[in-house]
């Protein structure tokens, strides 16, 4: 039944500790405790968190987001990068960064989309990110606007040129 109702992002408790997780393209069988919830990226709180530079925030499940200058970086090691878990951004002087969930009906300038907007809800849905992750899906943004929807897409704000200064190298990773 839970298939047919084909809602991403729910979950039944099967016989013997099994669990069933479904998402927008996939099937998750695994034990009860090793839920998707604890395999991706997620906030402890709805709670906006300071991202030292450098350094890093503690996110739920094991998951970290870093942040670190990136002045010894090429741009065509910055311009070719194809991890989603790491981007590269630029801050204006005296910029500070934060982590936090999306603001429903927030929008985002994505990189590469000259210029028009999207709404990160959009977005974390085009990505298939499950329904009941997206509210508590980490942006690494400063007070005006996101800066990286965290493995998705990179705000053309903070887009870095060849010329950049003051280039941000933000990594998401699980300890």
């Amino acid at each position: 039944s839970l298939i047919l109702e084909n809602k991403s992002g729910t979950e039944a408790v099967l016989p013997g500790g099994l669990s069933m997780e479904l998402s927008a393209d996939e099937i998750l069988l695994g034990t009860a405790q090793a839920g998707q919830l604890g395999t991706l990226p997620q906030m402890v709180t709805a709670q906006a968190l300071p991202l030292p530079l450098p350094g890093m925030v503690e996110l739920a499940n094991g998951w970290v987001i870093r942040a670190d200058w990136a002045a010894d970086s090429a741009f065509s090691q910055i311009s070719q990068n194809d991890d989603p878990w790491r981007a590269f951004g630029v801050l204006d002087e005296g910029e500070a960064l934060w982590v936090r969930p999306f603001h429903p009906g927030e929008r985002f300038h994505p990189l590469g989309m000259g210029g028009r907007s999207q709404r990160v809800a959009d977005l974390l849905s085009e990505r298939k990110v499950a329904r009941d992750l997206r509210p508590l899906w980490p942006i690494v943004a400063t007070a005006n606007h996101p800066v990286w929807i965290v493995g998705c897409h990179l705000d053309n704000r903070a887009r870095v040129q060849a010329k950049s200064f003051r280039i941000v190298q933000l990594t998401c990773f699980r300890i």
